[in-house]
């Protein structure tokens, strides 16, 4: 048997009607249980009496254990020697009248399973199938019988599961026949709907074990059946799933019964290769490509598509292989909307993984199109709004590689600071205004090779320089524009080009010169109020740090005279910021508490901002505290 069963809240069900369908449909329960001419017979051999002694039990299993059912079965049996089976009088039937078939099949399962009670339920389960084989009842009748079919999922959890199958043996061994469970099964329910309750039942630890084996039954019959995995692909109707493949529990039998042909057959299929055959490899990709944008079939569409790249790298499929294998020279125009291109990329990443290969997506499209004709077909993607970014990304790396040829070419100077003057600065300008179209720019070109703050130095530098000073000046407004464009603040910049790390030295530094001219770039382009001692303040952690760290600059030889022309400029500063008293200096940007006074250097600021104040506003102030 499938397994044993404790009674459930089902006990009750169907009772009347289930003494009608015993018969399926041609005599009622009584007359199986009394037969025609059974009614003085009963009277007459007291059977009414023992009857009374069982019904008086409330429960089945102990109406079971009872002596009277004993007697009430031995009376019976003789009662029933040499009376055809019309006339004959079935304990099983009344049984199932007064409790319910429900509670005497699960009396059935549970009292076989004990030594004490195995006798008698065998003895009631044998009787009842003698009722239904002597009116020709089928294992399919019994099926319907049992109303199977409308149990649905509930199918693993009822007790007449059983009885259908411990009924089948009771069949074979009568009728020397050979049918099974999973067989009456599928095709009472038809296998589309068994295969969904059996996928559900092995998701239920309850009914794991019973779904497990009525699917390798299952699994067996498809083997003697069919010749291939292939066979079950078209058993099952996968072809017509469409992108539903990837969610239908269908695609789990499939794999299942993969496993279990290849441990049969000793082979070695897999599922990626059964569903490349069955669909088609482009129609396959398509599928998987739509399943990795659906969150809820992502895992499953990409380990597939894993599968099939390792179908393809065991192949020694180069990716330049793979491309032709997408057939991608096909596409054309519709190279950059084609999901076999994502393909494409993804495998590449996973051979370069698994070969320690640096190979990139531009490279193999251009081997396979030629450049100038990957050119143009970037050119047809840049109008599609889905395809104009990559299509952007791959036709400035196409040409970046050609200006990294040009450059081996005409090679610069790897001092940036002569890179202006350089013999071959002129030869590589005039390469590069060739391809404007193609959103390249000398500074990007600059910037890749020296990076942002050494490039900034140079420029600054060169515009102090007459033979440079133009050329400087254009690069320099590139560079701002390019640094706008990527999104950076003025706070970025002064990060970028690493200035908190001059700290003192920074009076003397140029790049204060880039910050200056970037914090007039970025309010014109952002339309923003940022300003440049704002920017340094912020940049050096509050006023009063800045300040702090201008004044000790001014005390050193090297740094005091630039520190001299910064420090008007930053009380202009606080004054157009509403600074207009040394308190305010002191107690609101400094934020010295007001029972302090501030260290000696921030006592030293304040007295000459007093006197800056006083000079501005025409009055005497004593900066001391009031």
């Amino acid at each position: 048997m499938l397994r044993a069963y404790e009674p459930t809240k089902e006990d009750g069900e169907e009772r009347g009607v289930f003494t009608n369908a015993l018969t399926s449909g041609k005599e009622k329960m009584t007359k199986l249980f009394r037969g025609n001419n059974a009614e003085a017979a009963l009277k007459s051999s007291k059977l009414d009496k023992l009857w009374k002694r069982v019904d008086e039990h409330q429960n089945v299993e102990t109406a079971l254990k009872s002596s009277a059912l004993n007697s009430l079965w031995k009376r019976v049996d003789e009662y029933n020697v040499g009376k055809v089976a019309s006339n004959q009088i079935s304990v099983s039937g009344k049984l199932i009248t007064k409790y319910g078939d429900e509670a005497v099949m699960a009396a059935i399962v549970k009292m076989k399973q004990a030594e004490g009670t195995k006798t008698v339920a065998t003895k009631l389960e044998n009787d009842l199938f003698n009722v239904w084989i002597k009116n020709t009842e089928s294992v399919d009748d019994v099926f319907n019988l049992l109303k199977l079919q409308k149990k649905g999922l509930n199918l693993l959890t009822t007790k007449k599961l059983d009885v259908l199958e411990n009924y089948i043996t009771f069949w074979n061994r009568a009728k020397n026949q050979d049918e099974s469970l999973v067989g009456v099964l599928t095709k009472g329910y038809g296998q589309d709907k068994l295969l969904r309750v059996l996928a559900w039942g092995k998701t239920n630890p309850d009914t794991k074990a019973v779904a497990t084996k009525l699917e390798n039954d299952l699994f067996n019959i498809w083997i003697k059946n069919t010749e291939s995995v292939n066979d079950v692909f078209n058993l099952l109707k996968l072809q017509k799933e469409g992108l539903n493949i990837l969610t239908t529990k269908k695609l789990v039998v499939l794999e299942n019964y993969i496993t279990f042909w290849n441990r049969a057959k000793n082979q070695d299929e897999n599922l990626i290769g059964v569903l490349t055959k069955g669909y088609g490899q482009d129609k396959l990709l398509r599928v998987l490509a739509w399943g990795k944008t659906n969150p809820d079939t992502k895992a499953v569409a990409t380990k597939l598509e894993n599968d099939l790249f390792n179908v393809w790298i065991k192949n020694t499929e180069s990716v330049n292989d793979v491309f032709n294998l997408l057939k991608l020279q096909k596409e054309g125009p519709n190279l950059m909307t084609t999901k076999k291109l994502d393909v494409l990329e993804n495998y590449i990443t996973f051979w370069n993984r698994a070969k320690n290969q640096d190979e990139s997506l531009v490279e193999v499209l251009m081997k396979g199109y030629g450049e100038k004709e990957l050119l143009r077909v970037l050119a047809w993607g840049k109008t599609s709004p889905e395809a104009k970014k990559k299509a952007t990304v791959l036709e400035k790396q196409i040409i970046g590689k050609k200006i990294d040829n040009q450059m081996k070419l005409f090679p610069l100077d790897d001092a940036v600071d002569s890179v202006l003057s350089s013999k071959n600065f002129g030869k590589l300008r005039v390469f590069v205004a060739k391809y404007q179209d193609y959103d390249v720019s000398l500074i990007g070109i600059l910037t890749k090779k020296y990076g942002d703050k050494a490039l900034a130095e140079a420029l600054v530098n060169a515009n102090h320089v007459t033979s440079t000073k133009d050329i400087a000046v254009k690069l320099q407004e590139q560079q701002f524009n390019a640094w706008v464009k990527e999104g950076n603040s003025v706070d970025d910049i002064f990060k970028l080009l690493e200035i908190q790390k001059l700290e003192q030295n920074v009076v003397n530094s140029r790049l204060l010169e880039t910050i200056e001219g970037y914090v007039n770039v970025y309010n014109k382009v952002k339309g923003t109020k940022d300003t440049f001692f704002g920017t340094l303040i912020n940049g050096f952690g509050g006023d009063s740090k800045f300040a702090t760290m201008i004044e000790k600059a001014s005390t050193v030889e090297s740094t005091k005279a630039k520190a001299a022309e910064l420090k008007p400029k930053l009380f202009e500063y606080w004054w157009d910021e509403g600074v207009d008293s040394w308190k305010k200096l002191i107690y609101n940007r400094f934020g010295v508490p007001n029972t302090e006074v501030g260290n000696r250097v921030q006592v030293k600021i304040m007295a000459d901002y007093a006197k800056f104040v006083d000079r501005k506003t025409n009055t005497i102030v004593n900066p001391t505290r009031s």
